[in-house]
């Protein structure tokens, strides 16, 4: 819960020491880049990382195994092969987790992919996708086959017209930033925020969008971030995963400049960049793509309030019974079969 509205500003080193206990993030899923000796070169991923081991759902269990080849950073990586399947491949940790309204979810991964020569051939998306507690798929991310060119893309919900609507029941993929070089890793940071369901996607550092609405509405907690590979059978290119963490990560609507409190500093963001258009502009605190009086009065409703001090350590259950019905038995059981014909858009 937020704290109660403060009577007068808290004194300096207090206000530091708050923020900086609360600024800590929840570790829901740390793969520590799928190095030795937790995985294995040469081997499946499923079944690895015996703290909380991989799963698969639709496709084949071993589309994704663990390589050494092509990676990031270490020595180890992930390659998802997309040749020879004709349906989605899901691998994933069991993760249950419903983030407070101070909270946003948070995916951070290094992609890359290689292109087949002939378009026809490669696969559609090699991503991450996210769902939640009722094996609906809240949001999708990754690098998608665009006409011959691998583009970073977001799935998002459209209208019988075709338009981005928070409330259509269609769905399709919308592309951001330049083409990427096949067999090049990009950094994605990717944000989940569950009080205005929208997510933001940045890579390598640069904000490509923001505001982008969930594909489901109702999704309120994350059951799964799972590797996707979406393919025909004759695709005939992979993908690469590597540096893969998901953590619930403290944030305070209102809060323009990010210290934990919205305050004067807050005011000053927006008055700078008043009317100021473009992803993420300082002072946009609704991320709506400009700064005017929808963010003055968001900072107002909120004004004083500092994000709570919590125990990052206690803030989520070790991988146990939940995560594994949830995530496990509930997404290999209807999971794919709900969802694998969705693949494609």
């Amino acid at each position: 819960m937020r704290s109660n509205l403060l009577a007068r500003p808290l004194p300096a080193l207090l206000v530091l020491s708050l923020v900086a206990s609360a600024r800590s993030q929840t570790i829901l899923y740390n793969s520590n880049g799928f190095e030795a000796p937790t995985f294995t070169a040469g081997s499946p991923l499923i079944g690895q990382d015996d703290n909380n081991p991989w799963q698969s759902a639709g496709g084949s269990p071993t589309a994704y195994v663990v390589e050494s080849s092509t990676v990031a950073s270490g020595a180890q990586a992930v390659q998802a092969n997309g040749g020879g399947l004709n349906d989605a491949s899901f691998a994933f940790p069991g993760i249950f987790y419903a983030p407070g309204p101070d909270e946003r979810v948070d995916i951070q991964v290094d992609m890359a992919r290689t292109l087949s020569p002939n378009d026809v051939d490669s696969s559609p998306v090699y991503a991450i996708d996210v769902y939640d507690d009722g094996v609906n798929r809240t949001s999708r991310f990754g690098l998608q086959d665009d006409n011959g060119q691998i583009r970073a893309f977001v799935s998002v919900p459209i209208n019988s017209q075709g338009q981005i609507d928070p409330n259509g029941t269609g769905i399709r993929s919308e592309f951001y930033g330049a083409p990427i070089s096949a067999g090049s890793f990009v950094h994605f940071d990717f944000t989940l925020d569950y009080t205005t369901r929208t997510v933001n996607l940045t890579m390598n550092g640069v904000p490509l969008a923001a505001g982008v609405p969930f594909v489901t509405q109702s999704s309120v907690d994350i059951v799964a971030a799972a590797l996707d590979i979406g393919t025909f059978s004759n695709s005939a290119d992979n993908g690469y995963f590597d540096n893969y963490v998901v953590s619930a990560v403290p944030y305070l609507h209102g809060d323009a400049n990010n210290d934990g409190i919205v305050n004067s500093q807050d005011l000053a963001a927006v008055s700078s960049n008043w009317l100021q258009t473009g992803v993420l502009q300082a002072g946009d605190v609704n991320e709506d793509g400009i700064v005017n009086s929808q963010d003055l009065a968001l900072i107002s409703s909120n004004w004083l309030q500092t994000l709570p001090s919590t125990n990052a350590a206690t803030a989520v259950p070790e991988p146990g019974t939940l995560a594994l019905m949830s995530a496990g038995a509930l997404c290999s059981l209807v999971y794919w079969k709900r969802y694998s014909r969705q693949n494609r858009r």
